[in-house]
């Protein structure tokens, strides 16, 4: 590389450096692409989580729905099996206590239900014939038992129907769920009753092992009353479940949502049991399921972050790798020399190929620069003979310089005689100070101007000539009497004839390389046979020849010294007028390399 190295050129050109493009190639074609993929992963994978979070909850609800059922199931049969029992049904019937050994053989089968199911804390037997009740540790009259907050469901019960009921011994700890077995004679007389009381510590311990602790948070609703019958909070039994939580809509049965609970996500699920007109509800935190997509969604992060460090890598390898051969083409566009001194050092392959090219174009264009000079100089040797064979100009103006001073002297001031002598005097001092083909923008407008003067004295009132010029051209070289030609055929051949006033308009504009300049006018025109006619004339070969300066005189000027690119065109319309247009290069004789490669 040369002196000024590659992150010269980096920085330099930043946005079109070859650096830039090729990351934004690499990340355009892998690294966005990577991303918007890393990203639709993700959200259907949160997706997929979540639904599968959901699939999961409802699948443990209905399960401890199912237990639910049948431990309220097995304990109605429980009752049943109890109340059956030919000396429980003996209790019911007795209006007296009965004897010692009854009543110890009742305790005993309290005592083996009560121990073999762990959620069952303990078991009343009532009768309304002798108010007394019989427990696994008291036998005796109801109102000396130590614990009465179930007899007062009980007396409530007209409904020969079990019943569950949330309830407090004595009003406080422990927290039982009592089923009420009604027991009656006939279905007319109710004996007595049966009362289960499940300790809800008991049964919650025996949800999460059957579960294995799926649910964080779990309740059984009362759809009738609306009352929390079961949960771990064991404050919020029989409270409302709307009191719990306000606002939060349930989903149909059988169904899951999430839901934002103290801006935490959950995954709220609902079933209902099959044996009660309860709901059961659950909120699964999302907790865990979010931290481990939060883990993959810094992986992707990660992820993402290696990938663009190695596409920067990959991009300034390839920038080296492009760059190498193109400091080679620099070396032959800056110093032609000093690469075809190194020329036999290079590997004949396409680089090889490119710099012969390069080298051989830049030869030629300077061999054209050469002949282009040379051809300026033949054309400013033609005009010196061309001057010398004709009568000396200095002459001719020093005789209307005094000609002038004749006028102004017989008339006592000046006049139209002494204006047109000065005027022509000017203009052949113009053209006479001037060596070169090519002349200032400038320099043909002032030209141009001392010829109207001389034109406007003669035909006063009749000829209006508007300039449009931009100023960013006058100092811009044009072929030497380009626009008086043009500006005198308006004249002659379109205002003239018509007889009465007429207007020209000279235009000069930029377009980009190239200067664009017409002259209209608003005269007769010509009709289609004639403008073709000037077509064909425009057309012929080169030629200098002949002492009549027009059309075909600056046609043949500007291709024999700007090439064939450049040149006049015509357009006219009968009773309309005529417009000649011309483009030329923008060229000047100080910067004679840009003037060449727009003739190129």
């Amino acid at each position: 590389m040369n002196k000024r190295g590659l992150w010269h050129y980096i920085s330099s050109y930043k946005f079109n450096s070859v650096f830039i493009r090729n990351l934004f190639l690499i990340l355009i074609l892998t690294i966005i692409p990577v991303m918007i993929l890393s990203y639709v992963v993700y959200y259907h994978m949160n997706q997929a989580v979540e639904e599968e979070v959901a699939a999961s909850s409802q699948s443990s609800l209905i399960r401890t729905a199912d237990i639910v059922d049948s431990l309220i199931k097995d304990s109605n049969r429980l009752a049943a099996q109890l109340s059956l029992q030919e000396d429980v049904q003996m209790f019911f019937l007795l209006s007296s206590y009965m004897s010692g050994m009854r009543a110890e053989r009742i305790e005993n089968l309290i005592k083996m239900y009560s121990d073999t199911f762990n959620y069952i804390d303990s078991i009343y037997i009532y009768s309304e014939m002798n108010r007394s009740m019989i427990t696994r540790q008291y036998y005796g009259h109801v109102d000396l038992f130590q614990e009465n907050t179930w007899y007062e469901h009980y007396e409530k019960m007209d409904e020969n129907r079990m019943f569950i009921q949330p309830r407090k011994f004595n009003d406080r700890f422990p927290y039982y769920l009592s089923l009420y077995y009604p027991v009656y004679l006939d279905n007319k007389y109710k004996l007595g009753v049966v009362v289960i009381n499940m300790n809800i510590q008991g049964l919650r311990n025996f949800i999460g092992q059957t579960n294995h602790d799926v649910f964080n948070d779990l309740y059984i609703i009362d759809n009738v009353e609306q009352t929390i019958i079961y949960n771990e909070d064991l404050e919020k039994l029989e409270m409302k479940f709307e009191e719990v939580f306000t606002d939060i809509p349930l989903p149909p049965f059988g169904h899951s949502t999430v839901q934002e609970i103290e801006e935490e996500p959950f995954i709220l699920s609902i079933s209902e049991l099959d044996s009660q007109d309860w709901s059961i509800i659950s909120f699964q935190p999302l907790t865990t399921y979010n931290q481990k997509m939060q883990d993959i969604w810094t992986f992707l992060v990660i992820f993402l972050g290696i990938s663009l460090l190695l596409a920067i890598s990959i991009s300034f390898v390839i920038t080296v790798r492009t760059y190498r051969p193109i400091e080679k083409i620099m070396i032959a566009l800056q110093d032609p020399d000093k690469w075809k001194e190194g020329k036999k050092k290079f590997q004949q392959n396409e680089l090889y190929y490119i710099n012969t090219s390069i080298v051989d174009h830049m030869e030629s264009k300077q061999q054209l620069e050469e002949e282009l000079d040379q051809r300026l100089k033949h054309l400013n040797e033609a005009q010196t003979l061309a001057l010398q064979a004709q009568v000396n100009p200095h002459f001719i103006s020093n005789t209307l310089e005094a000609m002038k001073w004749k006028a102004m002297h017989l008339t006592g001031g000046e006049n139209d005689i002494s204006t047109m002598a000065l005027s022509l005097s000017r203009l052949l001092r113009l053209t006479l100070g001037t060596k070169s083909q090519v002349i200032p923008i400038r320099l043909e407008i002032e030209l141009n101007k001392r010829y109207l003067e001389i034109m406007e004295t003669r035909f006063k009132d009749t000829i209006f000539v508007l300039w449009d010029v931009d100023d960013s051209l006058l100092d811009y070289e044009i072929v030497q009497l380009t626009l008086q030609p043009l500006i005198e055929n308006a004249i002659h051949h379109g205002i003239r004839p018509k007889n009465k006033q007429g207007t020209i308009v000279v235009r000069i504009k930029d377009k980009g390389s190239t200067i664009y300049f017409e002259v209209s006018d608003d005269g007769v025109g010509m009709a289609e046979v004639n403008v073709q006619k000037l077509y064909d004339q425009l057309e012929q070969m080169f030629s200098v020849e002949g002492r009549h300066v027009g059309l075909r005189n600056v046609n043949q000027r500007i291709k024999l010294i700007f090439g064939d690119t450049y040149g006049l065109t015509i357009s006219s319309k009968v009773n309309e007028g005529t417009t000649v247009f011309g483009n030329i290069p923008k060229y000047k004789s100080s910067q004679r390399t840009d003037v060449s490669s727009s003739i190129g």
